[in-house]
């Protein structure tokens, strides 16, 4: 997949975000990582039929009908792990990591909002196939993200993602935004589920970049 998109002026469609993660076992609660990390979410609008087959049965998409992300059926969610650390405080692996994965807003059989995760690229190769078991490992990778602050008018932002698999799988994404301003929220704790797998993510200061379209 190929997503490339350039903008010069995005207001409503984007709030600003840096979290921190708390990553562990929604059943257990046990605490595997903490984590920094800076994302930005793209909501995509695809036929449904494209998404069927990675439905379940029993699943329905459960698509917005109203704000930033009304009719959007799609997820790219692109991740900066800046830091990723262990109970003990200590650097996991090699402390850091870039991912991107696609998740598809659904409603589950017992009637549960949560994120269906259908794949992923990731940097790191101990991340893949990663904790939903569908990360694939980005055999070339690059990323890059730029403040410009010309001391007068808005404050521009622009990111440079490029993730492929060495199996042919690529996403790429180029945007240029202007920073909105971000709402501080209270900590939520949100569970992402893929067949009988669940984690569960608690996050503080969380705000994140949004943005819709059609593709």
């Amino acid at each position: 997949m190929s997503i490339r998109n350039s903008l010069r002026t995005v207001r409503t469609l984007l709030t600003l975000g840096t979290l921190i993660g708390l990553t562990g076992y929604a059943n257990a609660q046990t605490l595997i990582e903490y984590s920094g990390e800076a994302r930005f979410q793209l909501d995509l609008q695809v036929p449904d039929a494209a998404l069927m087959p990675y439905i379940p049965a029993g699943w329905t998409l459960n698509v917005s009908t109203q704000g930033n992300a009304k009719d959007a059926n799609l997820r790219a969610i692109f991740v900066d792990r800046m830091t990723i650390n262990g109970p003990d405080g200590r650097p996991v692996g090699t402390g850091s990591n870039r991912l991107v994965y696609i998740a598809a807003p659904v409603t589950n059989p017992a009637g549960e909002n949560v994120q269906l995760v259908i794949g992923g690229l990731t940097e790191d190769p101990s991340d893949a196939p990663g904790p939903f078991g569908v990360y694939l490992l980005a055999t070339t990778h690059m990323m890059e993200r730029t403040t410009t602050d010309s001391g007068s008018g808005p404050i521009l932002d622009s990111q440079d993602w490029m993730l492929a698999a060495a199996t042919g799988e690529h996403l790429e994404m180029h945007i240029e935004y202007e920073r909105g301003i971000g709402n501080k929220r209270p900590p939520e704790t949100r569970s992402f589920t893929l067949r009988k797998i669940r984690t569960s993510f608690r996050f503080r200061d969380r705000n994140r970049y949004w943005m819709s379209c059609a593709t």
